[in-house]
């Protein structure tokens, strides 16, 4: 979606619709005055341009960009809605400048050659996927289903990485990143407490959208320091 200059992708899962007005709810560009008095210049939860979520992606993506490198391999990254999918292919496109990336629920374009990072991979069929694929030296793909048999199919060497089972220390690195990189100026930043965290963590579990959500609402209450209520 294109909005005020900006690309921002709207975070759905397939078959999920995301409405416009549900995405400007939580686009962050323009909120710098009312976020001032928390120092931040925009809701660090909000919608990401694909540079900002290639940038902020948090993970230890060296060894995955590395098997890319080799022809003939096949990256599944699967798991469920918000959990992470798309964080890792934006991780591994920071890895690897050359590749490309294509949100295809969205639109996004056929491979050209190279490495080819396919996002929502199954919203396609079987025939209508590899033709998306069919000229990729090598692809990193985001999946709900295990597309093994279909990969191996294709040729490919796969490389299965499952996601979910966030755990706290990674999501805390998620949140003081984001903070981070929405911070106003030099000062103190909103604080989100070990119990705030295993709260999120006990209600959405792995959801990392979810949690996110979460905190986006959070900074648009001020960011008042989190009580327990039961």
């Amino acid at each position: 979606m294109r909005e005020g200059g900006r690309d921002v992708e709207q975070r759905s899962c397939t078959g999920i619709g995301t409405s416009r007005a549900a995405v400007e709810s939580r686009y962050c560009v323009g909120m710098a005055v009312p976020l001032a008095s928390v120092n931040l210049r925009c809701n660090p939860f909000g919608e990401l341009t694909l540079a900002e979520r290639r940038s902020l992606a948090v993970g230890d993506f060296a060894d995955l960009a590395a098997e890319l490198l080799v022809p003939g391999t096949a990256i599944q990254v699967r798991g469920d809605c918000g959990r992470g999918k798309s964080s890792h292919l934006h991780g591994l496109a920071a890895h690897l400048p050359q590749a490309r990336y294509s949100r295809v629920d969205h639109g996004g374009p056929v491979c050209a050659g190279g490495i080819y990072l396919m996002d929502e991979a199954d919203h396609f069929g079987p025939l209508r996927r590899w033709w998306y694929l069919r000229l990729a030296e090598s692809v990193a793909v985001a999946t709900h289903a295990d597309m093994t048999p279909f990969l191996r199919r294709c040729g490919y060497r796969v490389v299965d990485v499952p996601v979910g089972q966030v755990s706290a220390a990674h999501l805390r690195q998620i949140v003081g990143s984001r903070l981070e990189w929405a911070r106003l100026s030099s000062g103190v930043l909103p604080e989100v407490s070990d119990e705030h965290l295993q709260h999120l963590l006990a209600e959405f579990g792995d959801d990392i959208r979810a949690v996110e959500g979460a905190l986006y609402d959070w900074i648009v209450a001020g960011a008042p320091l989190f009580v327990e209520t039961g």
